[in-house]
């Protein structure tokens, strides 16, 4: 089968408009990577907050609302895991891993409770 010229014109054409674009595309989403540097002082807040009201709830007298405690702080740990892994902190994010694990035994316990 014979192409003509026009037919590997436009193909090449085609073949580089591609590479051009995959280029950029690369460039984008590695700069993207590169420049990861998400500023998390929200989400630090919001976590902390989040702890500051699981405590709460925790600490209450009221048992019926407790599995909800367990269950923000289960949420919180995760985010304190998450944001030390970020910092490359790894004794504090395997430290909220062990948190989140005893979150979710809390849970358990107080949902079995009802």
């Amino acid at each position: 089968m014979k192409y003509g010229n026009d037919t590997l014109a436009f193909t090449y054409k085609l073949s580089k408009s591609i590479e051009k674009s995959g280029k950029k595309l690369y460039y984008r989403v590695d700069n993207i990577i590169k420049n990861h540097k998400i500023n998390f002082a929200y989400g630090r807040w919001l976590a902390f907050i989040a702890a500051v009201v699981s405590l709460a709830m925790l600490t209450s007298g009221e048992v019926s609302i407790q599995w909800i405690g367990w269950s923000i702080s289960c949420g919180t740990c995760l985010a304190w895991a998450y944001f030390a892994r970020q910092d490359k902190d790894t004794p504090r994010m395997l430290m909220e891993t062990c948190f989140f694990i005893a979150a979710l035994w809390g849970v358990y316990n107080w949902i079995g409770q009802s």
